[in-house]
């Protein structure tokens, strides 16, 4: 088993305490997840006897710190976004091209956050996810009708029925 360096260990501390959960500081810098727990369990036995004004100055700095950063690169990544929505950018992505890459993202985010991102109002983000609910919907009875009546399309557009097999 590696010996992590006493400021690995802090950080990690700090990481926890801003909210990063155990599983993902483990996964990160591959230490066991254990390691992890009984760094934390330890950490937590020894403040739990102290007010939050009695613990040492360097590890409040340290804390203050790492938010600092986490403030810093919000803000950059703010502007970045910011850049890309005055630049117009996105405006040269056809709408319907917008809206397909909303929906292929609809499970994992929020759709104010997807309509934000891709400069689409919220009406039109749902009016899509409905219509294409309904064509998905209309496309499966048509299928079924067809197999059901065993209809087959005829070059000259026609619906006639099929053979029996």
């Amino acid at each position: 088993m590696k010996r992590c360096a006493e400021k690995v260990r802090q950080e990690i501390l700090i990481r926890y305490m801003c909210g990063d959960t155990p599983k993902e500081l483990s996964e990160e810098f591959d230490i066991h997840f254990a390691t992890v727990y009984r760094w934390i369990n330890t950490w937590e036995n020894e403040t739990e006897k102290h007010f939050l004004t009695e613990l040492p100055l360097q590890k409040m700095g340290m804390v203050l710190e790492y938010v600092k950063d986490l403030k810093q690169q919000l803000e950059e990544t703010e502007r970045s976004l910011a850049i890309v929505h005055e630049s117009g950018i996105l405006q040269a992505i056809p709408l319907k091209e917008r809206l397909n890459m909303a929906m292929s993202l609809a499970e994992t985010y929020s759709a104010k956050l997807l309509c934000h991102t891709f400069e689409i109002s919220q009406s039109t983000f749902y009016h899509h996810r409905r219509n294409k609910v309904e064509r998905n919907v209309s496309n499966v009875t048509v299928i079924y009708v067809m197999q059901s009546e065993r209809l087959l399309w005829k070059a000259g557009g026609d619906w006639v029925p099929g053979e029996s097999k």
